[in-house]
């Protein structure tokens, strides 16, 4: 198993612990043109583009409950074949999330806003 890790000016730890590991370092955005049989983990929201989504993509959706663009996003795996496999689905034998961010959520969500100059949060 290859891993390979994006660069992004946003992240906790630098790309140089990554490569440390034996991890490959991708430019940003490389996923769209990723091997189709890679699987794409990721935290944060998908981009606008591409509209039709190949790949089997790990991330928390916001699909469960119905959340706003949940269609749009189901949508656009459905056009291109990939699949979404939503954190928020991954759930112990009592139906308990296994996944979550608790707690310390809320000041990420705070903090992010605050450190993305001219970013526009009206749509999110």
């Amino acid at each position: 198993m290859t891993l390979t890790v994006e660069e992004s000016p946003q992240r906790i730890f630098p790309i140089e612990d990554y490569e440390a590991i034996g991890a490959r370092v991708a430019p940003a955005g490389s996923w769209v043109s990723a091997p189709q049989d890679t699987v794409i983990l990721g935290l944060k929201e998908l981009p606008d583009e591409p509209g039709e989504l190949t790949h089997r993509h790990i991330f928390f959706g916001h699909a469960y409950k119905g959340q706003p663009d949940a269609s749009d996003l189901l949508s656009r795996f459905a056009a291109g074949g990939g699949a979404l496999l939503d954190l928020e689905y991954l759930v112990d034998d009592n139906g308990r999330r296994l996944a979550a961010f608790g707690f310390w959520a809320g000041y990420l969500g705070a903090a992010s806003p605050s450190s993305s100059t001219g970013a526009d949060w009206s749509r999110r």
